[in-house]
Formats: C-alpha cells, sequence, structure tokens
C-alpha cells in the first residue's frame, strides 16, 4: 500500500516524466474566484496557501463521504455539521500534501522551480498526446474535459503533479538508486546498525498477512479463512497453505524454504485511513492472529488477516533488503507524520473562506 490521494490522483494527473518537447499547451489561467485564498497552513517557518479551487476539489470528492449522495443536507439546518465533518477530511488530505511539498523542500527539492515548471510541461504534452506510458486525450480541450469530470481545473492538476514530483524526490533521496553494481547510492546515509537497531524495536512488526479484496470477497469469506488459519500450529505450514490459496506474494511469506514475513515499521502509512490498521498490527504479540481488519477508503480496501511473528537475527540476516527497504519507508514516514502534525495545528481559515456556499460548491 502506497501513501496516495486516491480520490483525486487519477490517471489524468499521476506523475511521470516525458522527453523534451517545446509547451504547446499553455496554461489555462484560474478565475478570480478559483484564485481566493480560503485557508493557509504554516509548517514551521513557512506558510502555504489554499486557495477554493483545490478546496473545491478535496470538497467535491469526498462530499458523498460525508452526505451519503444526499445533496440537501448542505442547505438544511444541520449544514454546520456536515460541513465540520467533511472539513476535517479536507484538512487531513491538506496536511498530506503540504508536508510532502515541505520535506521536499527541505532535502533540496523545489516542486515550484524553472525545472519542476518544465516537467510538468512535458507532463501535460504527453498527457494530450500520449507516448509510450499512456494513453492521450487525442486534445487539450479532451485532457481539460478530463480534468474538470474529476473535478479538477489545470491549476490544481499540475499542483498535485507536482506533489507527485515531489514524492519522489523524497523517495530518491533517502532511498536511493541502485547503481549498475547493484549498489545503493543515495544522500541518506546509515548504517546495518541502524537497521538492526529499528528491526529489534517496538517501532517494527514482522507479519503474515492475507488480504481479500473488498467487492471480491466478502467479510464472511474473511472470517471463515481465519477459522481455518487458526487450526495451523506450524507457521511454515499456515504460510505454505496462505500461498496456495490465495493471490499472495510468495516472497512475502517463503524465501529458501523458509519462513520470512513482512516487516513494517509505525510510521511507514501516514495517511489516517491505515491508523487503525497499523494499531491492531502493532497490537498483536508474537503468534497471534487477529480478527478480520476492514480497511475502507484506501488504495486497497478490503479485508485483512494478521499473524505477528517473532523476529531473529537469522531472518534479518536472509532478509536484509527488505527490512532495510522498510527502515528507510519509515524515516520517511516519521518525517512526513510530523510535518502533517504541524500542518493540522498550523491550519486556519481565512476571511474568503466564510464568503463560501457549500451547497452551492459545483465545478459549474
Amino acid at each position: 500500500m502506497k501513501r496516495v490521494l486516491a480520490f483525486l490522483l487519477s490517471a489524468a494527473v499521476l506523475f511521470s516524466l516525458f522527453g523534451c518537447a517545446e509547451n504547446k499547451y499553455p496554461p489555462v489561467e484560474s478565475t478570480e474566484e478559483e484564485s481566493r485564498v480560503v485557508m493557509k497552513i504554516k509548517i514551521d517557518d513557512n506558510e502555504y496557501d489554499v486557495k477554493y479551487e483545490l478546496y473545491r476539489a478535496l470538497f467535491l470528492n469526498n462530499k458523498s463521504r460525508v452526505d451519503g449522495g444526499d445533496g440537501s443536507v448542505w442547505s438544511s439546518e444541520g449544514a454546520g455539521e456536515y460541513v465540520e465533518k467533511i472539513n476535517s477530511i479536507i484538512a487531513k488530505s491538506l496536511s498530506e500534501i503540504y508536508s510532502v511539498f515541505h520535506l521536499s523542500k527541505q532535502i533540496g527539492f523545489d516542486p515550484f522551480s524553472d525545472k519542476a515548471d518544465y516537467e510538468v510541461e512535458q507532463y501535460i504534452i504527453g498527457a494530450v498526446e500520449g507516448d509510450a506510458l499512456q494513453v492521450g486525450h487525442g486534445s487539450y480541450e479532451a485532457y481539460l474535459d478530463s480534468l474538470k469530470k474529476q473535478n479538477l481545473n489545470y491549476s490544481v492538476a499540475t499542483l498535485l503533479t507536482r506533489y507527485a514530483m515531489a514524492e519522489e524526490a523524497i523517495a530518491e533521496y533517502y532511498r536511493g538508486t541502485v547503481n549498475e553494481l547493484g549498489m545503493r547510492e543515495g544522500k541518506f546515509e546509515f548504517t546495518k546498525q541502524d537497521v538492526k537497531a529499528y528491526y529489534e524495536s517496538d517501532g517494527a512488526a514482522r507479519f503474515l498477512q492475507v488480504y481479500f479484496q473488498s467487492g471480491v470477497s466478502t467479510l464472511t469469506e474473511a472470517e471463515e479463512y481465519r477459522s481455518r488459519l487458526l487450526g495451523y500450529t506450524d507457521e511454515l505450514s499456515m504460510a505454505a497453505y496462505i500461498i496456495g490459496s490465495t493471490m499472495a506474494t510468495e516472497t512475502d511469506f517463503i524465501k529458501d524454504d523458509k519462513l520470512t514475513g513482512i516487516v513494517m515499521g509505525k510510521d511507514e502509512l501516514t495517511s489516517p485511513v491505515y491508523s487503525d490498521y497499523v494499531e491492531r498490527i502493532f497490537g498483536l504479540s508474537d503468534g497471534e492472529m487477529s480478527e478480520v481488519i476492514e480497511l475502507k477508503e484506501s488504495d486497497a480496501d478490503g479485508y485483512y488477516i494478521i499473524y505477528r511473528l517473532s523476529k531473529s537475527d537469522e531472518h534479518f540476516e536472509r532478509c536484509y533488503s527488505a527490512i532495510e527497504s522498510s527502515y528507510l519507508d519509515d524515516i520517511i514516514g516519521e518525517k512526513l507524520k510530523a510535518a502533517q502534525t504541524k500542518a493540522i495545528d498550523g491550519l486556519y481559515f481565512t476571511e474568503e473562506y466564510h464568503n463560501i456556499s457549500h451547497k452551492d460548491i459545483s465545478m459549474n
């Protein structure tokens, strides 16, 4: 599972880099209404403006989560309660976006630099004309229309492209790249002992995981499967059964005929969507199996069963590469979570916010 704003980062705005080409498609200027600053977010010494166009996108893409499809609630006597609920959701999404921007600047990547501008231009050319990575929309007008259908305008779409660029830069800084000799090259320095300390700490868990996709399997099916797992007293046999009866990735369970398991840190998954999932994993003791955990509104909705494994020096050495990867993801997550907390605490409404009529928010 990856940190994503799945409700916004659709095919129209996912980040990728394209070859050199001139800027054929001029930016579409936001209207005066769209450009209104309705919120501000302060993280450390930096302050970020949140414009109405972004608030609108987050509102429209989350409103059904709050009103259940009944748009009349936004003009009802209890509208204020609904606004408060959706603003809580929007605030969390904004904290994810701006914590990434904040951390990217700290590592020396500016998502609003001239270089980033150029990369955004190349992305748009690819989105319109297509290339080896995606089918183009055929025309600039069709591309812009696809954005509108997702409740995005040009400005918000490019902001989210910069967000994806910043995420990529952060990952490259901390995780590094692998050279032709198979060696990791990165700016973030650490030792094997650092990774070992992480692995042995309470901040890292080793476990087996079973996943049932939402809409394909039911809660009852997941619970019945869990009952069958409880009949296994040997962990390796349990892992073999899971491999043979699900779409599980074999290396997450067995490697070199020995038990592996997933290693995850408490801070790897930064989105609040995963908070209960993470809490349940770290609440287990070694050798204990969770009840069925349901995930909603994530990029991997469904039912999960977790079996907590013990850690060992043998496992650490045999699966070091995967553990190192978890360590680096946890470092990134820890820094992003800290920035998200500051973003939530540092968010406030401007006078322009109070001019918003929530019942009238639309793309028209």
